[in-house]
């Protein structure tokens, strides 16, 4: 059994089945971990950094995490609806199957990213770079991407109905025909059909 505090480093850890639900937690780092149904729900977490790490099933819906950094990272098969996450700093971050609605990922960094069967429903990413990110038959309705960086992004193979973005978002942006046009709306064109 693995005991969680604060201010702590934790390397080559082997988290199965631990809840630590509303709790509140700072400066914690996991470097080389596997977390397996590990759940965080309505937690507070303050300078939080995955290195490595491999989530897996696991829970962190509702919680609010502040200056979080992940690294080399997966989450598969994980919740992180109403999660917040604003200013998260990722690279080489790839979520599989996770269910992220009304997600707050605001001002961060998610370059290269890769979001895979993912549902970011409502989801609200203000201001975040995606520049180079992919995300692969993901669930996008509604979700808001003002003032995003979108240039090599691609989301061809989501459902983007309803997205919130402005014109200026769409520079770069990787789309299919339909979503163009969709997007076409948003600059103002307007498409007569014969």
């Amino acid at each position: 059994m693995v005991n969680i505090e604060s201010y702590n480093d934790y390397d080559e850890l082997d988290i199965f089945d631990i809840d630590i639900s509303g709790e509140k937690f700072e400066s914690l780092s996991f470097s080389n971990s596997n977390f397996n149904r590990f759940s965080a729900v309505d937690s507070e977490i303050y300078r939080l950094v995955f290195d490595g790490a491999e989530i897996n099933s696991s829970n962190f819906s509702l919680s609010k995490f502040e200056g979080i950094r992940i690294y080399k990272t997966s989450f598969k098969e994980s919740k992180l609806s109403g999660t917040y996450l604003n200013e998260a700093f990722t690279a080489n971050l790839r979520m599989e199957n996770c269910k992220c609605d009304m997600m707050q990922l605001r001002f961060g960094k998610c370059r290269g990213a890769e979001f895979s069967n993912c549902n970011f429903q409502d989801a609200d990413f203000q201001g975040t770079d995606f520049s180079d990110a992919t995300f692969i038959n993901c669930d996008l309705r509604n979700a808001t991407f003002t003032s995003c960086n979108l240039k090599g992004c691609d989301f061809s193979t989501s459902n983007t109905l309803g997205i919130n973005l402005n014109p200026k978002d769409l520079k770069g942006l990787n789309v299919n025909y339909e979503q163009a046009i969709y997007f076409s709306n948003f600059l103002g064109i307007i498409i007569k059909g014969n």
